[in-house]
């Protein structure tokens, strides 16, 4: 009896990875081949249908228990994919907004203003990782060498 569970198991667990792999298989193609799908005026891109297709094939062919999809979405663990869909979308809304209030416009003029004569010095007096380079704290003496 448990040699027919493990046979069935396995035969899912394969069945899942062929389908998986199809499904990246033909997501590559789509990709480089086929960005878009026209429909009269309007265009559509095929990535996301290829992965929704691999996924509605997984759970009809039950290799994936919609309650264990549902649960995996609605977790409260640290790699939730709602939490992170929020995210990014917060995110995006916050940067539409910055710059249609023109935030990121102002930024480019005033330090574009402040660094005119020296482009070059522009990446390294403004970076958060080496605010120390416009100090010349990187001036070693061999005082500093010595231990």
């Amino acid at each position: 009896m448990w040699k027919r569970e493990v046979a069935y198991h396995f035969f899912r667990m394969v069945l899942s990875l062929t389908i998986v792999g199809i499904t990246i298989f033909f997501f590559l193609l789509s990709v480089l081949f086929f960005p878009s799908l026209k429909l009269g005026k309007v265009s559509l891109s095929t990535y996301w249908m290829i992965t929704l297709l691999g996924a509605i094939l997984l759970l009809s062919l039950k290799c994936v228990d919609i309650k264990e999809v549902i649960s995996s979405f609605t977790s409260d663990s640290g790699i939730n994919p709602l939490k992170i869909l929020v995210l990014f979308l917060s995110r995006t809304v916050l940067s539409i907004f910055l710059d249609e209030q023109g935030f990121f416009s102002y930024l480019a003029e005033h330090f574009a203003r402040r660094f005119k004569k020296n482009q070059f010095s522009l990446p390294t007096r403004t970076s958060p990782s080496l605010p120390t380079w416009k100090r010349g704290v990187f001036r070693q003496s061999s005082e500093d060498l010595s231990l």
